[in-house]
C-alpha cells in the first residue's frame, strides 16, 4: 500500500503490532520504531534471534544504519530506557 493513502500509516502500525504479537513479552513498537529488551545478556541474544526471525518471516526489512545493538540504555518514544530504569529524555523536556 502506498504511504500517500489516508489509512496507510494506521494500517502499517497495525501490521507491525500484529507481526510482533508472538514476541510482545520482550518487544515493543511505536509506529516504525521497535525495541527489544532483556534482563540477561544470553536471554537478550535469544530474544534478538526471535525478533529477527519474526521480522524476516513477515518480509520486513531493517535499516542497519538506524539500529543500535547491545546498548545499556536507549532513547525510545521520548524516554531513556535501560538497565532497569526508565526516565524522560531530558533534552525533550528542556525544550518545552
Amino acid at each position: 500500500m502506498p504511504f500517500g493513502l489516508r489509512n496507510a500509516g494506521a494500517l502499517f502500525c497495525r501490521a507491525v503490532q500484529y507481526v510482533l504479537r508472538p514476541i510482545n513479552d520482550f518487544c515493543a513498537s511505536y509506529v516504525d520504531d521497535m525495541g527489544v529488551g532483556s534482563y540477561e545478556w544470553c536471554q537478550h541474544l535469544n530474544h534478538l534471534r526471535q525478533f529477527f526471525d519474526v521480522i524476516r518471516s513477515a518480509g520486513f526489512t531493517i535499516n542497519l544504519k538506524k539500529c543500535e545493538f547491545a546498548q545499556p540504555s536507549v532513547k525510545f518514544v521520548g524516554h531513556i530506557i535501560g538497565s532497569g530504569e526508565q526516565e524522560p529524555d531530558r533534552g525533550r523536556i528542556e525544550d518545552l
